[in-house]
Order: structure tokens, then sequence, then C-alpha cells
């Protein structure tokens, strides 16, 4: 995902791709941060994160993880998803 290495930049700012770049973010997505890893408090922190982001898929997969550790789907719902959409 190249829009994650620029993710703390300012909206519509242009920025100049140089060569290697793009071969640069495919060696990141390996390197991604594994969820599961995460305690419940960080975990419900990148959600709040990912829902700014849009990022469907680690929302799903942060949500069957809390699942598992046995929160119900109101905490889910409340604190993870909802509170992450507050502005």
């Amino acid at each position: 995902m190249l829009y994650r290495l620029f993710r703390h930049v300012a909206l519509f700012r242009i920025v100049e791709l140089h060569p290697g770049t793009v071969e640069r973010a495919g060696q990141m997505s390996e390197e991604e941060l594994d969820l599961s890893t995460l305690n419940d408090e960080e975990l419900v922190e990148q959600m709040h994160d990912d829902l700014y982001d849009g990022l469907a898929e680690e929302i799903d997969i942060g949500t069957r993880i809390l699942l598992d550790r046995d929160w119900t789907a109101t905490d889910v719902l409340e604190k993870a998803l909802v509170e992450g959409m507050r502005i």
C-alpha cells in the first residue's frame, strides 16, 4: 500500500516518487504490523487509525481478534468502531 508511506503527509500534497520507491513499498508490505501481537488497548488505537484511513480489511481482522479475545459484539462496536469515528 503506497498510501501508507505518506500517511502523515498533508492531504493533496504532491509527492515526487524516485526510482525504486515502488519496490521499497512492496518490501514494506512484508513488514506490516501483526495486529494479533498488540494488546487490547494498542489494537483498539490501531483500529481507530485504520478507520480514519479507510482500511476495511484491517478493521475486519481487528474485529475478529477482539471477538476471539472474548470481547462482546457491543464492546467491539462501541469501544473500537464507533469511538474511532468520533472527531
